[in-house]
Parts: C-alpha cells; sequence; structure tokens
C-alpha cells in the first residue's frame, strides 16, 4: 500500500477481476442456538451465504463448539453473532464458507472480540486463526494444507488478557512488531489481498492507495498495521474463494471469539460518487471510483472513471477537447442522448472506454466551401452507421476506394448510394456547404469489434503504384495514436509505405491539394491548402490511405492504438527531442511541397522501413521528393543516420521535383526542431554551386517543365566541420525573370549593390536595407551582359550575369 503521489495515468489491474457486489453474512436475526456435538458437521444451523457455502466442524471429543447469539454482547454487531469456543487439543472447531464466486483479489471484512466466555479478560490459553484462499482445507474437517492460504492471522491467548498476533508469511508465521488486540475489546478486521500479476488501486478513507502483486494490506479499527504484507504459499494468479475461522488448544475450554457482520468480496471495491445535476456526492470521479449520472453532466475538463452508468433520461455531455477515459465497464440507459461527443471548429471530445454496443451521439465538425466544394476522408466511429447519416439531398456523392478493381491510383474510386458503412473503411465526402457539423448515432466502435482485424487487399493488378492501396480511417471516438498504430501493423505495408497519408483540401482546390504523410520520423504537409503538418494523432472521424504489401489482408487496430487528441486537425511517441528538418519549394501560382529529412538514432542512411516514407503525390502541379541509394522509390519522409552527424560525417541527400510549367522554383527551410548548430545547403549540380538554407534563406532556381531527379543535393553538416572545409559558400547574385536573387549574402556585412552595364554606367545602386531581401525587382533591363560589385565591410565582391 502506497498513497498516490500524482493522477499520473497508467494502466493498473483492476485486471481481469470480476467486480461484484460485496456479499454481507451477519447471522441472521433467528433465536438463540447452539451446536457442540462432538465430531459433528452442519451445513444448515447457520444462514445460507449469498454466495458460497457455510459449514461448521465441532473437534473430536475436545469440547467448544457455536453458540448462536440474538442480541448477544452489548454493543457488539447487530442482531445475531456467532461466538465460536476452542477445543483443547490441535482437532480445531471451525467456521468455515468456501466456493464462493472465485477472484483473484478480495476484500473481507468483520467484527471481531477476543476473551472468555462472557467477552471478558480472563482466558489465559489457546488459539484462534483466520485464513483465506482456495482448496479442501475450507471444506474437510481438520486437514490444513498451508499452500492453499493466501492470508493467515493467528491470535494467541496470554494471562492478564494478553493477545498475540502473528500473520502467516510463506511457511511460517511472523510477528507484525506490536499487536492492537487485547482481550475484551471490539474491533474491525478489514484485509485487501492481491493474488493478481498486476498492482491494484483502491481507496480507503478518501486516500488513494495501491497494493501490489501477491501483497495484503490488513487494517484494525481503520489503522493499516500490515502493509503491503507478502501472502502465504497460494500460488501466483491463482482464484480464491474461501474464507474460515478456528480455534485449537485451550486449556478448559476457555479462549472465545465472537464474530459478527461479516463481509467479503471476489475483488476490491471501489468508492462511488453520483452526479445528481448539480454536486458530487462523494467527490469527483477518479479512476479509482465508479461514476453513476443521475443528472445532466457537461464536463469542463478531462476526468477518468472505473465503472461508469448513465441513468435513463440523462445526459453526459463531453465537450470539445475534453477526454472521458472509463477504465472498465460504460453502461448507458439513456440511448443515443446518453452520450454526446461535441465537434467544433475548436475540437472534438473524446471517450475512451472498453465495452461493446454503448449508444451514443458523435459530432463531427468538417470544413466546407459552397464554392471550392473540398473532399474529406471520414471514417465513423459508430458501427454499422447509416449512410444516410453522411450523405443528404442536394450532396455530391460518396466514395470508397476499391483497391481490387484499380489500375491506377485514381481508378478505383466506388460510388456509395445506400445501406451502411463499412466499419473502419474510409470514404470520401465533398462538403460542398459552407462548415458543417456531422451527427453520427448507434453504437459506439471499440477494439473488441476488431478482434479480426480490418479487412484489406492487396491486388496484383499489373500497376506497382496502385496495388495495396487501401482507404481505412480511426474508427475510435478518440484519438489513434499513429506510432502504435504503424507499430502494431509493422511488416504489413509495402515497402517503403509504413505511413498513412491523409488528403488535404480545405480550400477544394485541387491544383494545391495533396497528400500529408505522417511515419514514425515525423510528418510532412501536403502542397497548397493548409500546409499543416500532420499531429501524432488522427483525429475521431478522420480516413486516411495506407498502402499494405502483397498477402495482407488485415489491419490491426487495437486498444494500444486509442489516446486522447485535442488538437483541431481533421485530416508516435515521437522520439525525445529528435532532429527535423523540413525542406519546402514554392514554384508558380503559388503551388507548394515539401519533404521531411529526420535524423534518428535507429535510422540509417540506406532504406529503413520504419522511418522512410514513400511519396504519394496527389497535385498535379509539383512534387519534391529525396532518393536513397538503396530505393527506386521517391519518399517524402527520410529518416537519417543520427550518428553520422554525431560522427561529424556530411550527409547528402539526392533531391528530385516535378515542375509542372516553366518557371522559377524557391526551396526553403520552412521548419527546423532541434537542428540549429547544423549547416544545411543545397547544390545545384548543374553549376557546382551550393547555397545556405539554414537560417531560413530562400533560394530560387529556374525550371523548365518535367523531372529534375539528378541536379539537387541536400547536404546537412556540423558548422564545426563546415568551418573547417570551408564550405559555406561565398555570396552570389543572379539574375531571373527581371528579378536579382541574393544566395548565401550576410546583409550585416555588406554596405550596398551597384549594377552597372560593359560601358561602365552605373544602372542602380541598393542599398543595406535592400539587400535583407532574398530576391530585388529589376524590371526593364535591356539584353546584354551586367557587372555586379558587392561592396563589403572587410571584402567586395564583384561578378556577372546576362540579361537575354
Amino acid at each position: 500500500m502506497k498513497r498516490f503521489m500524482s493522477l499520473i495515468y497508467f494502466l493498473t489491474l483492476c485486471l481481469n477481476v470480476t467486480q461484484s457486489q460485496p456479499w454481507s453474512y451477519d447471522f441472521g436475526t433467528g433465536s438463540s442456538s447452539s451446536f457442540t456435538t462432538s465430531s459433528g458437521v452442519s451445513t444448515t444451523f447457520l444462514p445460507q451465504p449469498s454466495s458460497g457455502e457455510d459449514r461448521i466442524r465441532v473437534s473430536d471429543g475436545d469440547g467448544g463448539g457455536f453458540y448462536l447469539y440474538n442480541q448477544g454482547l452489548k454493543n457488539f454487531g447487530s442482531n445475531a453473532e456467532l461466538q465460536i469456543v476452542a477445543s483443547t487439543s490441535g482437532s480445531a472447531n471451525k467456521f468455515s464458507i468456501y466456493n464462493y464466486t472465485a477472484g483473484k483479489s478480495f476484500y473481507t471484512r468483520f467484527l471481531i472480540l477476543l476473551g472468555d466466555n462472557s467477552g471478558g479478560t480472563t482466558a489465559s490459553s489457546g488459539e484462534f486463526y483466520f485464513f483465506q484462499g482456495a482448496g479442501s482445507t475450507y471444506s474437510n474437517n481438520n486437514t490444513f494444507f498451508g499452500n492453499e492460504v493466501f492470508t493467515g492471522i493467528q491470535w494467541v491467548f496470554g494471562s492478564s488478557g494478553s493477545i498475540t498476533m502473528k500473520y502467516r508469511n510463506g511457511s511460517g508465521w511472523s510477528s507484525l512488531g506490536s499487536t492492537p488486540f487485547t482481550q475484551g475489546n471490539i474491533y474491525t478486521v478489514e484485509i485487501f489481498g492481491n493474488n493478481t500479476t498486476g498492482t491494484i488501486n483502491y481507496n480507503y478513507k478518501g486516500a488513494s492507495m495501491y497494493l501490489a502483486s501477491n501483497k495484503q494490506d490488513i487494517y484494525v479499527n481503520g489503522t493499516i498495521i500490515g502493509d503491503e504484507l507478502s501472502k502465504a504459499l497460494l500460488s501466483n494468479d491463482t482464484y480464491i474463494d474461501s474464507w474460515m475461522f478456528y480455534g485449537v488448544n485451550s486449556n478448559g475450554n476457555v479462549a472465545n471469539i465472537f464474530i459478527d457482520n461479516i463481509v467479503y468480496s471476489n475483488s476490491i471495491p471501489l468508492p462511488e460518487t453520483t452526479w445528481n445535476g448539480s454536486t458530487w456526492d462523494n467527490g469527483s470521479p477518479t479512476s479509482l471510483k465508479n461514476v453513476i449520472f443521475d443528472g445532466n453532466y457537461t464536463t469542463s475538463g478531462n476526468f477518468s472513471a472505473y465503472d461508469v452508468v448513465i441513468n435513463s433520461g440523462k445526459a453526459l455531455t463531453i465537450s470539445e477537447g475534453n477526454v472521458v477515459t472509463v477504465e472498465n465497464n460504460l453502461t448507458n440507459n439513456a440511448g443515443n442522448s446518453g452520450i454526446v461527443i461535441k465537434s467544433s471548429s475548436s475540437g472534438t471530445g473524446n471517450l475512451i472506454h472498453n465495452t461493446q454496443n454503448v449508444a451514443a451521439t458523435v459530432e463531427r465538425y468538417v470544413t466546407g466551401n459552397a464554392t471550392y466544394e473540398p473532399y474529406h476522408f471520414i471514417c465513423s466511429p459508430v458501427k454499422n452507421l447509416a449512410f444516410s447519416s453522411i450523405w443528404q439531398s442536394n450532396d455530391y456523392n460518396v466514395y470508397w476506394y476499391d483497391e481490387a478493381t484499380s489500375g491506377d491510383i485514381d481508378e478505383g474510386w466506388t460510388r456509395i448510394l445506400s445501406g451502411n458503412l463499412v466499419n473502419g473503411r474510409g470514404y470520401a465526402v465533398v462538403s460542398n456547404y459552407a462548415n458543417r457539423t456531422f451527427s453520427w448515432q448507434g453504437n459506439l466502435l471499440v477494439p473488441d469489434d476488431f478482434s479480426s482485424g480490418m479487412s484489406v487487399s492487396y491486388t496484383n493488378n499489373g500497376y506497382l503504384n496502385a496495388d495495396g492501396w487501401n482507404l481505412i480511417g480511426n474508427p475510435y471516438p478518440c484519438g489513434l495514436k499513429v506510432s502504435e498504430f504503424l507499430s502494431d501493423n509493422s511488416g504489413k505495408f509495402a515497402s517503403g509505405y509504413e505511413a498513412v497519408y491523409l488528403w488535404d483540401n480545405p480550400a477544394g482546390d485541387r491544383q494545391r491539394a495533396d497528400y500529408a504523410i505522417r511515419n514514425s520520423s515525423g510528418g510532412t504537409a501536403a502542397s497548397g491548402g493548409s500546409n499543416i503538418t500532420p499531429d501524432a494523432d488522427i483525429a475521431v472521424g478522420q480516413g486516411f490511405f495506407v498502402k499494405v504489401g502483397s498477402g495482407t489482408t488485415s489491419i490491426t487496430l487495437a486498444a494500444d492504438q486509442r489516446e486522447a487528441y485535442s488538437g483541431t486537425q481533421f485530416f508516435i511517441p515521437d522520439f525525445e527531442n529528435p532532429l527535423r528538418s523540413w525542406l519546402s519549394v514554392e514554384g508558380p501560382d503559388n503551388s507548394y511541397n515539401e519533404i521531411l529529412c529526420a535524423f534518428l538514432p535507429e535510422a540509417t542512411n540506406g532504406f529503413d522501413q520504419k522511418y522512410d516514407a514513400a511519396k504519394l503525390r496527389g497535385n498535379p502541379n509539383i512534387a519534391l521528393y529525396s532518393f536513397i541509394h538503396d530505393s527506386e522509390l521517391q519518399f517524402a519522409i527520410q529518416g537519417l543516420s543520427l550518428t553520422s552527424l554525431i560522427n561529424d560525417e556530411e550527409v547528402a541527400v539526392p533531391v528530385g521535383i516535378y515542375a509542372g510549367e516553366d518557371g522559377i522554383y524557391h526551396f526553403q527551410v520552412s521548419k527546423k526542431e532541434n537542428i540549429d548548430d547544423i549547416l544545411i545547403e543545397i547544390e545545384d549540380k548543374l553549376t557546382g554551386e551550393r547555397y545556405r538554407l539554414s537560417n531560413g534563406e530562400n533560394v530560387a532556381f529556374e525550371l523548365t517543365q518535367g523531372e529534375h531527379n539528378d541536379r539537387f543535393i541536400l547536404h546537412f553538416l556540423k558548422n564545426s566541420l563546415a568551418t573547417r572545409e570551408n564550405k559555406t559558400g561565398k555570396p552570389q547574385i543572379r539574375y531571373m525573370h527581371e528579378s536579382l536573387y541574393l544566395n548565401n549574402l550576410t546583409p550585416e556585412n555588406y554596405e550596398k549593390l551597384r549594377i552597372v552595364n560593359v560601358m561602365g554606367q552605373e544602372i542602380t545602386v541598393f542599398n543595406k536595407n535592400q539587400l535583407n531581401n532574398s530576391s530585388i525587382e529589376m524590371k526593364g533591363l535591356s539584353q546584354g551582359y551586367y557587372i555586379y560589385f558587392l561592396e563589403g565591410k572587410r571584402a567586395n565582391i564583384s561578378g556577372g550575369f546576362i540579361v537575354r
């Protein structure tokens, strides 16, 4: 037992144990009676228990026995109580309840008084025991098997009203250091026992406690006297279904116990709190409490609970960005209106639970545009959702992607007209309205609904770029963790495609839309549209593409992939402080693309299935990608060896670009993470020049329409290596499309830039402030050769350019 020092969520085992209402046993209200027959056994003398069988047995001629007293000792228990008189030998007078509904953990409580025949303090010899466990020890006459005991307590009677208490520790008895018991006093004994393989949380008088595997906590009158005590010899991870009291070795039968108000349970019960519409009756919910909603409740933050019950006519509303986690059972007695998960532009609520066939209403906010009509990939978190829930009159067509019929990547789209959606499948929906919020009603999907996985297909149609693509999605009312999804399905993806591909088309402009990508290295944004890099979690209702390999027939959608997602994106654990750099290119008409290079401890500079993700082209006007020497694919995400940088090696990444039209294309490192001390350059193999990109520089190149796959190389090297080898590059000035482009220029080192013609006539002068720009517009130049003079504090640089 230890107190929680924080409310950090971790899997505690309330594991696979049966939650029960504790059983009470108080000996009823019958008339006083006795059972003292030598060697006698009775299963009817005492009232029948709610769970299990009761049995008493009297010693073989050594006296003592059992006495039921109704209104016995003053202030002891309720109604009748049981007095057990110890025998004078080792032949036991024994009371047991056995074969109750078993569990691997338990809670037991009883009132006990130890003393002489009248409850006084004069008993000077004798022993009483309490045992709990499983086996024939609890149903036989006198045979004792130590390996059938989890908990054992011994009370030894001594002179002057003394009692010595010990507990069963393995095969022997151990002292607790002090004994809280004396004769003639009433005590409440409580025992928490854990024979499972994991830790169990419980709540004691408002304090959060935990109990380790194979341990027990013992309380007397509300004070813990045995903190995480070792158990006896009962086998680990086995069930417990019996307990007993017995008395022996009392000279003159002077030792007695009086017991009443027994409570026993096959699990460690949790406290309960109820919301009545305005307040909680036992404090706010925690993962250590059962929660009942007997009034409408709207969340204003996150909460966890063990069991949750929503009463008929009541509602639990989970607000945008809030998370409700149910550790065990979720019961909704109010139908679809009993749970409402809200969604808006500020986020979507999350519900994490494992109970099948729980009704709810799940909202999904999506952006729309009546003019440009963007597509969204969606996936229902509701089981067998009706098609009419995602389509209404005047909507455009809805499609799913049939991999088996696709020749080219764009040929698999298949229209759905009616019926129900397939669980786990993604659908392409046009939002030809302004922003809208779907409302999906029905039973929520949980991992047990995908015990056989989500069906996918791989068809060899002779088109490698199309084979294996499946549009699936997040089928749960909470976030889906990309790293866990990829890890759980490792080996199922096509080589180079261990990633998720998300269509980003918020403005509806197909000329600028593309696929955003996320894998274990990180993510890259789609071109155009939002230019947002995908988060590490996939939102509620989000569909996405995966490309599976030959032989793959299902994708795993496991419980460990679920987690809370409070973001607003609708399209792993990451490494701690990864080194990442995003290279972007912007072309004519604001066309845009980017790639990610991530330096990771386990990656190599060759192909890594886990860290490299191939390019899926969705934009007809532009595509940026990298190459890996041992693969023929084009990549959007490339994991690279962190060791290479640590060892002062230069890492070179060949880069290709598809230019949809002639024009100027601007390269830039659009974002960096933890890579400030690394020099980044792009090399133009056509000229042999290298241009710095480390500090947000914008480097422009004039490209003709088509593929440029052997022209550019992206270089990464430590600044110390760059300085040692003088690889930073000198300032360069180039003229393209009526503009001067300034590369490798540190503006603070230069005062002005003069342009003259071949006659020596000064055409224009640009001042220091103008040199802060990556390009300077310069229209109206006649054809010919021009000379520039870059005048600096320490050196002057000159060169020339041709205007055609």
